[in-house]
């Protein structure tokens, strides 16, 4: 204790404390090893501790693996049916289109449904221009060669929008679907499920969706592709890696580029559909 006083000053008081009996303190040695004991028990304690916030902790992570690990199989299975899905898709594509006689190629929208009711298919090219029912070709070489169920011809019915093999201009497609008219026939009902399926550039996309007369004009799907000229670089420099890679000339490590482009083949659609 510090403090300070001056003449005249009060007395002051410092301190006080209690003080037990010297026949209840016990010798130096006896107050020591007490001492000793709560530390001991303090450390030992502590460890407990730490011991049970790892097991905690390994059980919170073994937890958290095998909910990682069940995402994983679930995705899998997810991505298999997925695949599995669209592979059935593309076949009953493929048999619509033999079955109308229509073309494939590196670009490519088609639509399918289930009725016989008459759906339309829109696109809009890069130059907005809209392909349809009215205007069948457009200017940059796109061709609607399948308008279904202009009559209720066919269950099965299928539309497809298609450009010469590449050709396709490069730029923003979108696709649309219209319900134009709802035939009698068979009483087919509504809403009306279809699926539109896409070969942007060799990537394949497929959609799924249901419509009823009246509703609005639905946008189902946009994608971008590059022109021509880069989308035939891009599929002779695949050609070429492949030849490469056959050859053992290459093998299939490349070195990180940020700069290069992905490379894809472009007519995948039209390779499945004329298998």
């Amino acid at each position: 204790y510090e403090g300070s006083l001056s003449a005249g000053d009060p007395i002051q008081l410092i301190c006080e404390f209690n003080l037990e009996a010297p026949e209840e303190r016990g010798t130096d040695e006896q107050i020591e090893q007490a001492i000793i004991a709560q530390e001991t028990e303090k450390i030992a304690e502590e460890e407990r501790a730490a011991i049970e916030i790892e097991e905690q902790r390994q059980i919170e992570l073994a937890e958290a693996e095998e909910q990682r690990l069940a995402e994983i199989v679930e995705n899998e299975a997810d991505e298999l049916e997925s695949i599995k899905a669209t592979e059935e898709a593309l076949k009953e594509l493929r048999q619509r289109l033999e079955r109308e006689g229509a073309k494939s190629s590196d670009v490519q929208i088609s639509l399918m449904w289930n009725n016989y009711n008459d759906l339309d298919l829109h696109v809009v090219c890069p130059s907005g221009e809209r392909i349809h029912g009215g205007n069948r070709d457009s200017a940059c070489g796109g061709e609607l060669d399948v308008d279904a169920n202009v009559r209720p011809e066919t269950k099965k019915p299928v539309e497809n929008v298609v450009w010469p093999e590449g050709k396709a201009p490069g730029g923003t497609y979108k696709a649309y679907v219209h319900h134009y008219k709802k035939h009698k026939k068979r009483r087919s009902r509504d809403p009306t499920k279809f699926k539109v399926v896409c070969n942007a550039g060799g990537e394949i996309l497929e959609y799924e969706g249901e419509i009823t007369h009246g509703d609005p004009i639905m946008l189902i799907c946009e994608f971008t592709i590059d022109d021509p000229e880069t989308r035939a670089s891009n599929a002779s420099d695949a050609q070429a890696r492949l030849a490469a890679l056959d050859s053992g000339e290459w093998d299939g490590i490349e070195e990180p580029n940020q700069d290069e482009e992905v490379v894809e083949s472009p007519d995948i659609l039209g390779d499945l559909l004329d298998d």
